[in-house]
């Protein structure tokens, strides 16, 4: 009887470790889904994500950083705008999708865009800053997220040298000079 509840409990904590590793695997991937599969990127840095509610009426936030490889940093430096307008999608319909990129500084004028650099701290962005707080924040669903991450994604935002395009429901921005590719999304 010892023997078999002893056999019982290690596979109930094998099972329960598959599950687990099954879980993060289907995250990572889900997570890497976003980024485009012609940048080659294999690497998350730091996930920070919440969705409240299933379906139309969910709402989620988040943001992602990637480690931009070597050879998609090269291309992006070379042909800039040219070559990320250009990239496929996914595969999956919308993820990894974008369309009309820009280059930093961030515009308001930018299709998809709005202001946020005029949130105001307090009442729009649960006491970050404007800029990608304000983006991420927009429709009210806050998340703590780490402050360097947060002033990496302004300073690219703000600063020339960077890249951005929205998608269905992020935004994906380049840092060429920080080897670093920042998904960022409100719904």
């Amino acid at each position: 009887m010892k023997l078999l509840l002893r056999r019982i409990f290690i596979a109930l904590v094998g099972l329960s470790g598959l599950i687990w590793l099954g879980y993060e695997a289907i995250l990572r991937a889900h997570q890497l889904s976003f980024v485009p599969p012609a940048m080659q990127v294999t690497d998350i840095l730091y996930a920070a994500e919440e969705a409240w509610g299933f379906g139309p009426g969910g709402n989620e936030t988040g943001i992602i950083v990637y480690a931009m490889p070597e050879n998609t940093r090269q291309r992006v430096e070379t042909d800039g705008t040219d070559w990320l307008n250009g990239l496929a999608g996914s595969g999956s319909g919308w993820k990894g999708y974008y369309h009309n990129w820009h280059a930093s500084p961030y515009d308001a004028k930018v299709p998809g865009a709005f202001d946020i650099w005029l949130a105001k701290a307090r009442d729009e962005t649960c006491g970050h800053g404007a800029g990608i707080a304000a983006y991420m924040f927009r429709y009210g669903f806050c998340i703590p997220i780490d402050h360097e991450v947060e002033a990496l994604a302004n300073r690219a935002l703000s600063e020339p040298g960077n890249f951005y395009a929205f998608g269905r429901i992020g935004m994906l921005l380049v840092i060429p000079a920080e080897n670093r590719i920042i998904y960022a999304y409100n719904g």
